[in-house]
C-alpha cells in the first residue's frame, strides 16, 4: 500500500517556490519522478499551484528552519474519513508529530477554516492519529491565521508566525512519513468498516453472509450453541461484529483490548452490553441474551461453560491455534462441545474457511511452515513474498528497506527483557500496555512480542526468533526455546508462531539463529516454490 497523496522532498517544494508558476501546466511537470505515478483528476494544477503559494508563507517565516530539505510532505493526502491539503510527520523529542496544514480562500472565508480545524480535532484525528500529538496550521488566501497544538497534552491556539515558529524549530525530521500515513489510514479504514457494520452497509464475503444467514435461522430454533473455529484472517471479528449488531438481544464479550479500544466499543457499555473484560461479562445480566464471544480462547473452558449455562443463545469466535497466555483455552473443539451437551444444550460447528488477509497459497505456507510434519502443500506459493534469514545484518537490512509498514515481534517468552540487539542495533521491547501498540506511532526501534501482534496486521511483518530450536519425536517435528519445559509450553509456542507468522499481508520474514531450524524452515520454503 502507498501514501495516498503527491509527495514531495521539502527542496523540491522549495525549487517550485522559487519557480514562476504564473504560466505552469501539468505538461510543464513531465520527467519529473515524483509526480509520474500521481493522477491529477483529484488535484488539478491551479490547487496545486494555491498549495506551493500557501507553503511559501510558512518557508518565508522560517517555520521549516530546522527541518532537513530531505523531509517529504503529501499534498492532498486522501484517506477513507476525509482529505487533507499538506500534511508530513515529524518528531518532538523523539516522539512523532502530525503536521497537517490546511488551505482556504477569501471566497471560503476564515469561519470554514475554523469549521476545518475544529472537524480535525473533534472527527478526524480521533480515528486517524488517536494516539499522537498534532500540529495544525491553517492558511487563508497565503496569510497564516492560526494554529492548533496538543503537543504537551495542551489544546493551545497559536495566533502568530513568531509562535509558530518557536514550536516547530524544536521539531526535527522524521524518517517514518510513510509509514505513519499508511498507518493512520489502515486505522482509518478499521474504524469506517466498523461504522459500515454498525450502519448495516458493510459489503461482506459471500462465506460471512452465508454463516450469519445460518445463526440467524437456527440460533433462536433448534441450536443453542454456534461454535466458529477459524484460522487467522478468515473474519471472526467482523462476523462477530454483524451478529452483535444485527441479531436481536445481543451481548458481546470481545477479548481484546486493543481492538476494543480502537473502536471506542465502550460507548456501547451502558445502552447494550459489550466488555473486553470475561469478569464484567459474566456478572452482567445476559440471562435474557445471544451472547457473542470474539477471541473464545482467551477463556477457560470452565468460563465458557458459565456463559452458556446462563445465557439465552451462545456464539463463540475463536482460533485454538491462538491459545498461547497461561490462562487461554487448551483443549479441543470436541472438548468444547462435549462440556455445553453436558448442559442438556444443542451444539453446531460452523467454521469460516476461508482467510481473507492474504491468498489461500499464503495460508497454506504459513501453515507448511509450522507443521508437525514435512509435506508439500497442493499449492505453490504465489502473490506473497516469504524469506528466511540465518544472517542478522541481512533481516535487519531487509527490514529497513522494505517500504510500507512494517514490524518486527517476538515470542512471548522475551517479555522479562526490555532491550534486544539485532546485528549491530538494540532495540526497544515494547512494555506491558500492549493495547497502543497497534494505534502508538513507535519509533522502528521498538519491538513488539506476540500479544501485541494478536489484531495487528502489517504490509511486512518480521519475526525474530534467537533461541528457537527444534527437536524430533515420534516422527514428528516440535519447535522449543528456553522456557518450553512440557508438552502444553510446546504446543503454546507453536501457537506463537502461527499468530506471528500470519500476521504480514504482503510478507513474512523470519530471522533464526540455529542453524537446524534454519534448514527445516529453509527446506519446507523450498518445497512452496
Amino acid at each position: 500500500m502507498n501514501v495516498r497523496g503527491l509527495t514531495l522532498k521539502l527542496k523540491l517544494i522549495k525549487k517550485f517556490i522559487a519557480a514562476d508558476l504564473s504560466n505552469f501546466s501539468i505538461n510543464d511537470l513531465r520527467g519529473i519522478s515524483e509526480f509520474e505515478e500521481f493522477k491529477w483528476e483529484e488535484l488539478d494544477i491551479d490547487e496545486f499551484k494555491t498549495f506551493i503559494k500557501s507553503f511559501r508563507v510558512l518557508v518565508a517565516s522560517s517555520i521549516f528552519e530546522t527541518i532537513p530539505d530531505e523531509q517529504e510532505f503529501v499534498f492532498f493526502y486522501k484517506t477513507d474519513v476525509t482529505e487533507m491539503d499538506i500534511v508530513t510527520v515529524l518528531n518532538y523529542k523523539k516522539r512523532p508529530v502530525f503536521l497537517d496544514i490546511e488551505i482556504k480562500s477569501t471566497i471560503q472565508s476564515s469561519r470554514k477554516l475554523n469549521t476545518q480545524i475544529s472537524n480535525r480535532i473533534k472527527k478526524h484525528f480521533p480515528q486517524l492519529i488517536p494516539n499522537m500529538e498534532y500540529i495544525i496550521i491553517g492558511i487563508t488566501d497565503d496569510v497564516f491565521v492560526r494554529a492548533k497544538t496538543n503537543i504537551k497534552s495542551n489544546n493551545k491556539l497559536i495566533k502568530c508566525l513568531g509562535k509558530l515558529k518557536e514550536l516547530t524549530n524544536k521539531l526535527t525530521r522524521s524518517e517514518l512519513v510513510r509509514n505513519c500515513l499508511i498507518q493512520a489510514n489502515n486505522l482509518a479504514s478499521i474504524n469506517t468498516i466498523f461504522k459500515s457494520i454498525e450502519n448495516k452497509t458493510f459489503n461482506y464475503y459471500e462465506e460471512t453472509l452465508q454463516l450469519f444467514k445460518y445463526i440467524d435461522d437456527h440460533i433462536n430454533n433448534d441450536i443453542d450453541v454456534l461454535i466458529c473455529l477459524s484460522k487467522a484472517g478468515t473474519g471472526k471479528s467482523i462476523a462477530a461484529l454483524k451478529c452483535f449488531f444485527e441479531l436481536e438481544n445481543t451481548a458481546l464479550l470481545l477479548m481484546n483490548i486493543k481492538f476494543y479500544n480502537t473502536l471506542n466499543l465502550n460507548k456501547y457499555y451502558n445502552t447494550k452490553i459489550c466488555t473486553w473484560s470475561s469478569d464484567k461479562f459474566l456478572n452482567s445480566n445476559i440471562n435474557d441474551k445471544i451472547c457473542i464471544i470474539d477471541e473464545c480462547q482467551r477463556l477457560s473452558l470452565d468460563q465458557i461453560v458459565q456463559v452458556a449455562k446462563k445465557s439465552k443463545n451462545l456464539i463463540l469466535f475463536g482460533d485454538l491455534e491462538q491459545s498461547f497466555m497461561s490462562n487461554d483455552l487448551m483443549c479441543g473443539k470436541k472438548d468444547i462441545e462435549n462440556a455445553i451437551k453436558e448442559l442438556g444444550k444443542s451444539t453446531k460447528l460452523r467454521p469460516l474457511k476461508t482467510v481473507k488477509r492474504f491468498s489461500n497459497s499464503a495460508s497454506k505456507a504459513i501453515e507448511c511452515l509450522t507443521n508437525y510434519t514435512d509435506f508439500i502443500p497442493d499449492e505453490k506459493l504465489h502473490g506473497y513474498k516469504i524469506n528466511i534469514y540465518y544472517n542478522e545484518s541481512d533481516f535487519l537490512n531487509s527490514y529497513k528497506n522494505y517500504k510500507g509498514t512494517k514490524k518486527i515481534f517476538t515470542t512471548y517468552n522475551n517479555k522479562d527483557n526490555k532491550i534486544m540487539k539485532i546485528a549491530t542495533e538494540r532495540f526497544w521491547l515494547a512494555g506491558w500496555n500492549y493495547d497502543n501498540f497497534a494505534t502508538d506511532y513507535v519509533n522502528e526501534d521498538i519491538i513488539g512480542n506476540t500479544l501485541h501482534a494478536i489484531s495487528f496486521d502489517v504490509e511486512h511483518c518480521y519475526v525474530y526468533l534467537p533461541d528457537l530450536k527444534i527437536k524430533e519425536e515420534q516422527g514428528k517435528i516440535y519447535f522449543i526455546n528456553n522456557s518450553t519445559t512440557d508438552n502444553e509450553k510446546t504446543r503454546k509456542l507453536h501457537n506463537e508462531l502461527t499468530i506471528l507468522f500470519s500476521r504480514g499481508q504482503l510478507s513474512l520474514n523470519i530471522m533464526v539463529n540455529d542453524l537446524k531450524t534454519y534448514l527445516l524452515l529453509n527446506r519446507r520454503y523450498k518445497t512452496l516454490i
